[in-house]
């Protein structure tokens, strides 16, 4: 099988073959708003889901086999790739030797030159990973962005023979978030479906960037007055979004600005990123509710943009190292 965006091929079966007739054994991993591709393989199942937009492709990768097998992925031409394994651990070989360990959890970020990588998958296990590529015109807004982020402009890695230029890192809850939502959200008008997607996937690549500078010193930007004004625009914006989530895409298309340059202007003038932001204008109006309403944990939550109050209750303690209801208890004072 010859896929768009690569093959997979058995070290014992040889190229694994494609077919869109998923078996049941299979029908319990499904999810909306990706296409489905079963590989067929003696051994077991290599079940793919494949979103495909015109700059991004995103492939969430199922292994359930019986019998110990070696695949390797050929890769046919991304130019910057995320992969996140979801369930268990992942050892990557490259074509020139270089391994990897991808711990559950973990993520790489890696630039190809390399085109081929090898791993081998244990019986009787599931292994569940995603890998997410991106153009060479997004990541190079993203170094002109952060200019500390010199590791992603094509000249830095021409001549390195292995692709994993960043020390390995875990994936931060806002990370997992959004994988979540882009693995597992929906909306039924196609076009939008497939714009939000895009918002998502972009905003995952942002975050990936803040924590790498995170972990590697800030990146100083020169930044316009207009752009100051178009961030301090986004601060009054986001005061008044209590209700839900936000995604960076729909913010930068709001303010007419890019959103690479959005998020490291507005991490540099606040000294936080939009997420965090907004996750603490959320969680302010929650304390408010719980101080001065007799509203119920689920009201509260889902007024703030939560799905429940389990949820909610669960990102307010590990905001505030304190639950809702102790929250309520020992701060509030009695209704006159």
């Amino acid at each position: 099988m010859t896929h768009k965006l690569f093959s997979i091929v058995s070290a014992q079966n040889g190229e694994l073959r494609g077919t869109t007739t998923i078996p049941k054994e299979l029908q319990d991993f499904l999810s909306p708003g990706a296409n489905p591709l079963a590989l067929v393989c003696p051994t077991g199942y290599c079940f793919v889901r494949q979103l495909v937009l015109d700059d991004i492709n995103l492939c969430h990768h199922t292994i359930l086999i019986d019998k110990e097998d070696t695949y390797k992925l050929i890769i046919n031409g991304p130019e910057l790739t995320l992969t996140f394994p979801l369930e268990n651990n992942i050892l990557l070989t490259t074509e020139s030797g270089d391994t990897l360990t991808l711990d559950e959890g973990q993520y790489a970020i890696s630039k190809i030159p390399i085109s081929e990588l090898t791993t081998t998958f244990q019986a009787g296990h599931s292994y569940s990973f995603i890998t997410i590529s991106y153009r060479e015109h997004i990541f190079s807004k993203l170094v002109a962005a952060y200019p500390n982020f010199k590791i992603l402009s094509r000249s830095d890695v021409a001549n390195q023979a292995t692709c994993f230029r960043f020390p390995l890192h875990f994936a931060t809850l806002e990370m997992k978030t959004i994988i979540g939502q882009i693995l597992n959200t929906r909306c039924i008008d196609s076009d939008l479906n497939l714009l939000i997607k895009k918002g998502q996937l972009l905003d995952l690549l942002i975050k990936v960037a803040e924590d790498q500078i995170q972990q590697n010193g800030h990146s100083q930007l020169s930044i316009s007055r207009l752009d100051t004004e178009k961030i301090l625009e986004a601060k009054k914006w986001l005061d008044l979004q209590i209700d839900r989530p936000i995604t960076l895409f729909e913010l930068s298309r709001k303010l007419g600005i890019n959103v690479h340059k959005l998020s490291s202007c507005f991490l540099q003038i606040t000294g936080s990123t939009v997420f965090n932001y907004h996750r603490k204008v959320r969680m302010k109006k929650a304390m408010e509710l719980l101080l001065e309403t007799d509203k119920s944990l689920f009201d509260i939550g889902t007024e703030v943009g939560y799905i429940d109050g389990k949820t909610f209750s669960k990102e307010f303690k590990k905001e505030n190292n304190i639950s809702p209801f102790e929250y309520r208890k020992r701060y509030r004072l009695p209704m006159a």
